[in-house]
């Protein structure tokens, strides 16, 4: 076990005036970690609060957008729809990106939510979905909860 190098009378709670003594004692180092985990945490609501795009991980669209796909939307119609470009929404939807911000997820929820229900029956959307059906992704049906990941 490490030998705590703080002074006897230090009680771990200002780590800061402990690490600048030397004293790196697992509880010293476990409460700078926590303190800095609360702080990016506040910082991050901060910034969310004032209207500034934070990344968050990008799971719930990829599948959004997949179980789109599955319904014959691809990223061209998708694009049309939200303003982004196609090969950003592709790039999103293989995987490549494990990240989005705030804006860009809540546009890919919004349109989910009414695209859902519609099959895109064109000749495109039938290649779409045919791709989208090779790939393994499933349909929005198919899950009980897409946020979580969850498929029936």
């Amino acid at each position: 076990m490490e030998e705590c190098a703080c002074r006897r009378d230090h009680d771990h709670n200002h780590a800061s005036f402990c690490y600048q003594n030397g004293g790196r004692c697992k509880q010293c180092r476990a409460w700078r970690a926590e303190r800095y985990k609360s702080q990016r945490a506040y910082v991050k609501r901060q910034r969310l609060l004032a209207g500034i795009d934070i990344l968050v991980p990008s799971g719930p669209t990829v599948r959004k957008l997949r179980a789109l796909a599955c319904m014959g939307w691809g990223a061209a119609e998708i694009g049309a729809r939200t303003g982004y470009h196609h090969r950003i929404l592709t790039r999103m939807r293989s995987g490549s990106r494990t990240q989005t911000t705030v804006s860009v997820a809540r546009t890919i929820d919004r349109t989910h939510r009414e695209l859902a229900t519609h099959r895109h029956d064109t000749r495109e959307g039938r290649i779409t979905t045919t791709r989208a059906r090779a790939n393994g992704w499933i349909g929005p049906a198919e899950y009980d909860d897409i946020e979580e990941g969850i498929a029936e």
